[in-house]
């Protein structure tokens, strides 16, 4: 008897159709059963091949099927193991890890209160909620199929893109809702906020067929230079920086022929940018900015605006291993609720602690790289290398300023300090990742989708 079977010839056996039956209903990944039962018929047609050569082609195709069936196991277990290797998975320890840098910032943020009651006094009660907030989306983002995301990635990209434009045009950046010391929903934290609205956005929009195959200067002059443009009129520089650096390695990272337009149309962009920068009117309103910059270049020629990063250097060079007691006060200090939380720490808590904090951030940003890597499905991967850019860039940033090599900026620790709506857009992108690590071994390989 000539080999005579293909897969699709051994799925119109009814034993075959029963053993695939009984095999898929443990799975509850519905999305896998079409690849499990390929699985299985290959592994079918291989014993189909032997039982043929063994008998030498003289027992009839029914019987050489039944006998490959047989020779596969029990249905009900191969359904069991099936079933755990394409169960939903959890990181425990980017969750413990989430949970302890939680933990830290609240501690800071009662210490800064006992230690600053003049000026704050309610800064772990307001925390509190917006960590709630950020909790209720990071378990909704947990659940949710990432991949729906999808669809919402043109309202996503136009409407922060839409509120930006309209952020242009108001007088005044006045409070929209608040609840006492609360302040909720300002345009200055939207503003803040929008990177993660406009990236998540323009990931999904890249992963569309038609714009995987745009040019590369459609592209970036769409998703990196007209976000940043609307940000700069916005006088929102810490945004855009990290919005800048974000979209760009995107873009870059889609396709490694991308490395040197995307390089060369950045460097030709700063030439207008600084002009534009350079212009009085915003010379005025970037004066902070401006005046931070030039202290940190020039500390001998400006002894004034480096009079604030010789007060870091000193708070954390004086406060030893130990620092100089929970909750202590430091009057020099200023912004010791957010931007200089590392600081304050360090000061109150000693060196040990800082180093210990340092150490648990980057366990957690190395968690999020390791995971982005883990990842198989192309839209969840770019989403997670999404997400670790935000985190790596204000981190960075951050601890570089506390060290004393950047300049102050207005960049937060994830998780820790008084972040505002910024706690709420961390926790869900920690959501966010979370989830799409989740639903990894729910969804077929790429190459048979």
């Amino acid at each position: 008897m000539d080999s005579f079977m293909t897969l699709t010839n051994l799925k119109d056996y009814e034993c075959v159709q029963r053993f695939l039956r009984e095999v898929c209903r443990p799975i509850r990944a519905r999305e896998m059963h079409q690849q499990v039962e390929w699985e299985l018929l290959s592994h079918l047609d291989e014993t189909v091949a032997q039982l043929q050569a063994d008998a030498g082609h003289e027992l009839p195709e029914e019987e050489v099927v039944l006998r490959a069936v047989e020779r596969m196991g029990d249905p009900a277990e191969l359904g069991k193991q099936f079933h755990r290797a394409h169960k939903p998975r959890t990181d425990w320890l980017l969750l413990a890890l989430l949970a302890l840098l939680t933990v830290i910032g609240s501690v800071a943020m009662y210490a800064v209160d006992i230690a600053e009651p003049r000026f704050y006094g309610y800064l772990l009660r307001n925390d509190g909620w917006f960590t709630l907030v950020g909790g209720a989306l990071l378990i909704l983002l947990y659940f949710t199929d990432y991949r729906k995301l999808h669809i919402l990635s043109w309202p996503l990209f136009g409407g922060a893109a839409a509120f930006l434009l309209y952020a242009i045009a108001l007088p005044e950046k006045q409070v929209y809702l608040h609840w006492e010391q609360l302040r909720l929903f300002t345009p200055e934290q939207l503003i803040h906020v929008s990177p993660y609205l406009l990236l998540a956005g323009m990931i999904g929009i890249l992963h569309t067929s038609k714009w995987n195959r745009a040019p590369i200067w459609k592209m970036w002059l769409l998703f990196t230079a007209l976000p940043c443009l609307l940000l700069l009129l916005n006088l929102s520089l810490i945004p855009l920086l990290l919005y800048a650096v974000a979209s760009s390695a995107i873009l870059i990272r889609g396709s490694r022929r991308n490395l040197f337009p995307v390089a060369g149309l950045s460097i030709l962009s700063a030439v207008p940018f600084l002009l534009f920068v350079n212009t009085a009117y915003f010379q005025v309103r970037f004066d902070t900015y401006f005046f931070r910059l030039n202290s940190f270049l020039h500390p001998n020629r400006n002894p004034d605006g480096n009079f604030y990063n010789q007060l870091i250097q000193t708070a954390i060079h004086d406060s030893g291993w130990l620092g100089k007691g929970f909750a202590s006060s430091n009057p020099n200090m200023f912004a010791s609720a957010n931007e200089l939380i590392l600081t304050y720490l360090i000061h109150s808590m000693g060196w040990a602690a800082g180093l210990a904090i340092c150490a648990a951030i980057l366990l957690f940003l190395y968690r999020l790289a390791a995971i982005s890597l883990a990842i198989r499905d192309p839209y969840g991967k770019t989403l997670a290398r999404g997400i670790l850019l935000l985190f790596i860039v204000p981190t960075a940033w951050n601890i570089g300023m506390t060290l004393g090599l950047l300049p102050i900026g207005g960049l937060f620790l994830p998780f820790i300090g008084y972040g505002g709506l910024h706690t709420v857009a961390e926790m869900s992108m920690a959501g966010l990742i979370l989830g799409i690590y989740r639903r990894q071994p729910m969804i077929p390989a790429p190459q048979q989708m």
